[in-house]
């Protein structure tokens, strides 16, 4: 979702003359598109309240100030920028800067908040829908998917009720602590570590393919509760992270419409969830069959994707997944990595002459120094674990193979 800033600053609005010359009164007379609405988004963030813009049309949505919302409020197609500089000057006693009005104009022109022949020069520039995905990987367009939650829905008694709420906390909770009784040739690299060699081994290659069934029930569980809170998902998509892992997403942008913070918070730890549920219902399985059967030796090597899966979609820091967004909605601060990294970069860069340093509370200070040391220990463990343990589970398996080999 787009940030726009419009608070107005001390420079003084440019005059309807240096307008002209700069060719802003020749861009029209913007009005406000149909379908356009927005409301105040969390406590205000040092004084200054939020709102978000809402394109029912496009789809699209943008962050903003109380200024970009008085500017919303007077497109109605009778004000061209000098008089949308005059009309707002005069509603907040002081100058507004026009290039800063026509800057946010433009923004939403791309967004499509503004009728697309009433303001600019004919030409729009459409806002980049990847743009609120990660840059990671090669993504498809998103497909709609309402009748397929609305069939869902419409049978949500039997999925729903107070029996598969009690049933989901219990897997929950067996997937938390089975994460602290992982037996030897169990955890993240349990896959290569149930590789003896075998005839066996070709079971292994079904575990991925199973598990892309349990990919799609994670954007499922995303996309179910944000209808189930009162938004609706764009729909669902299919790519390639990182150009090699292929992957199911679903677009729940619209949760920012949703008031409450838990509620935004629990449509992105409804995906995590499934994962935490499957894990427990593995580990549960393998604890009930024959530890040296090949159907412990199978689930023990398929509990490490839904671990993994977990571990990774909860990362608050490297990628922006589902554990970045339950703190952002939480603290309710969709830029919190970028505010948390130019927080730690004023630690080694002074401010540039002439500009003022950014300044923090106490409170911001200390929630942005825990969420790096949170974020950065988590990855850098999860990282380390996984190199390491992989390293020494291949070294054991070559060890293995060429004993085998030698023996032969």
């Amino acid at each position: 979702m787009s940030s726009v800033g419009l608070d107005a600053g001390p420079a003084a609005a440019v005059a309807a003359p240096a307008l002209a010359a700069a060719g802003a009164l020749t861009r029209g007379e913007p009005t406000l598109a149909e379908g356009v609405s927005w409301h105040a988004f969390g406590a205000p963030v040092e004084g200054r309240a939020r709102f978000v813009v809402k394109s029912a049309s496009a789809g699209n949505y943008i962050m903003t100030s109380a200024l970009g919302v008085d500017i919303l409020a007077c497109l109605d197609g009778t004000r061209d920028i000098a008089g949308l500089c005059a009309h707002l000057s005069a509603q907040h006693g002081k100058p507004i800067p026009a290039a800063r009005i026509c800057a946010f104009l433009d923004t939403c022109l791309a967004n499509g908040m503004i009728e697309a022949d009433s303001w600019g020069n004919g030409e729009v520039v459409a806002a980049d829908a990847g743009a609120r995905r990660e840059k990671l990987g090669i993504y498809s367009k998103v497909h709609n998917a309402d009748r397929l939650l609305d069939l869902i829905l419409e049978y949500r008694r039997l999925w729903l009720n107070p029996v598969t709420k009690g049933l989901a906390a219990a897997l929950c909770l067996l997937g938390l602590v089975n994460f602290f009784l992982i037996p030897k040739g169990g955890g993240l690299i349990a896959p290569l570590k149930q590789m003896d060699m075998s005839y066996t081994d070709i079971f292994l290659l079904a575990v991925p393919m199973v598990f892309v069934i349990e990919l799609a029930l994670h954007e499922l569980g995303h996309a179910l509760a944000c209808r189930l809170m009162g938004a609706r998902p764009k729909g669902f998509g299919v790519g390639l992270l990182f150009g090699v892992l292929p992957i199911v997403f679903t677009e729940t942008t619209d949760s920012y419409t949703i008031p409450s913070r838990a509620k935004r918070a629990f449509v992105s730890f409804a995906g995590p969830m499934v994962n935490l549920m499957s894990f427990g219902l593995v580990m549960s399985l393998y604890w009930m069959v024959d530890r040296d059967g090949l159907a412990a030796k199978l689930l023990l090597a398929y509990s490490a994707l839904p671990l993994a899966s977990f571990l990774v979609s909860m990362n608050p820091f490297y990628l922006r997944m589902d554990g970045y967004w339950i703190l952002a909605d939480w603290l309710e601060r969709p830029n919190l990595r970028r505010d948390a990294m130019r927080y730690l970069k004023s630690f080694f860069k002074r401010a540039a002459p002439g500009t003022a340093p950014v300044q923090r509370d106490r409170k911001e200070k200390l929630t942005l120094s825990l969420y790096l040391l949170v974020a950065i220990a988590w990855t850098l463990t999860f990282v380390s674990y996984v190199t390491i343990e992989g390293l020494r589970t291949m070294y054991s398996i070559m060890q293995t193979f060429f004993a085998e080999s030698f023996y032969l």
